[in-house]
């Protein structure tokens, strides 16, 4: 590592305690401890379990854009790789480690295709957006106002071209050569059967995802309504993957904190803690994924579907 890229990554890791830091210090959040007093086990052990589900789900998701442009491998060695990509995700800038590791780890597999596996994420993220608008749309007409509608639209519109700028330059600096075979890949009508399917299941991909942070509000007593909480979660994560922080920390906090306490009145201590808390679900399993990397290869025996 050179000397350039480790001040790259302090000055980001600064950047990231220094906002997070600026969340919990304001006064109206710097009250977390009774939050945390009051705190109910069972609701978060069910959005531990719920972290896992999106996981394996995501997975599962993925397997179907694989599939579609010919590769496959077993679902529970893709569940590794999945996991050991969330670990990567959880030290990176915005989401964009957690991409790069599921190229680098897949790509092991499939020597020289690494341009599929990227055509494949991109079908992935894709087929996610539908829901993601749905949820946002639901929260903006069940709060009802215009200014709901216009704070919703920018942070959905800042997520999106984030991301999709995020991905374009990777793919354009880091992945040059690729970058023809990724193009041809999804102008061929052969992978819009593997998109609709992995729409299909970014159903319950969302439901699970959605779940973790549910139950983060009801561990600490915050109850909302189910579209509006699902729109705040769609819009939170779409600011949390902009390449801003270490993992999203802070612009995430942010967000839950601003959309919940100006949407349904939750106070600022509850909707930082419930954040805080969501994330470090799945980190939770991310530290499985960690084990995954630092321990012995995957070993596969991966596909090439004819």
């Amino acid at each position: 590592m050179t000397a350039r890229t480790r001040i790259t990554w302090l000055l980001r890791w600064l950047v990231s305690a220094g906002l997070l830091a600026w969340i919990l210090t304001r006064p109206e959040v710097g009250r977390l401890g009774p939050e945390w007093q009051r705190l109910n086990l069972v609701w978060l052990l069910a959005g531990l379990l719920c972290a896992g589900l999106s996981l394996a789900l995501g997975a599962w998701r993925w397997q179907a854009c694989l599939q579609a442009l010919g590769l496959d491998l077993p679902l529970g060695r893709l569940f590794k790789v999945t996991l050991a990509a969330a670990a990567a995700g959880g030290v990176s800038f915005g989401a964009l480690g957690t991409d790069l590791a599921r190229v680098l780890l897949a790509g092991s597999q499939w020597p020289g295709r690494r341009g599929r596996i990227l055509s494949s994420l991109a079908l992935d993220h894709a087929s996610a957006l539908p829901w993601v608008v749905l949820m946002v749309l639901a929260a903006v007409l069940a709060h009802g106002t215009m200014p709901v509608m216009l704070t919703a639209g920018v942070w959905l519109v800042l997520g999106v071209v984030g991301a999709v700028a995020v991905a374009t330059a990777v793919v354009s600096w880091r992945f040059r050569r690729f970058h023809l075979e990724i193009m041809q890949v999804l102008a061929d009508r052969a992978t819009w059967g593997g998109f609709m399917l992995a729409m299909w299941r970014s159903v319950p991909v969302w439901l699970a995802y959605c779940g973790i942070y549910y139950c983060a509000a009801r561990a600490f007593g915050v109850v909302v309504p189910m579209a509006g909480f699902a729109g705040v979660i769609a819009i939170a994560d779409g600011v949390a993957s902009l390449p801003v922080t270490i993992a999203g920390l802070g612009v995430r906090e942010q967000a839950f904190q601003t959309l919940l306490g100006n949407w349904y009145g939750v106070p600022p201590p509850a909707a930082v803690a419930l954040s805080l808390t969501g994330f470090s679900l799945t980190l939770g399993w991310a530290a499985l994924g960690a084990l995954c990397i630092g321990g012995r290869p995957l070993n596969p025996e991966p596909t090439v579907i004819p």
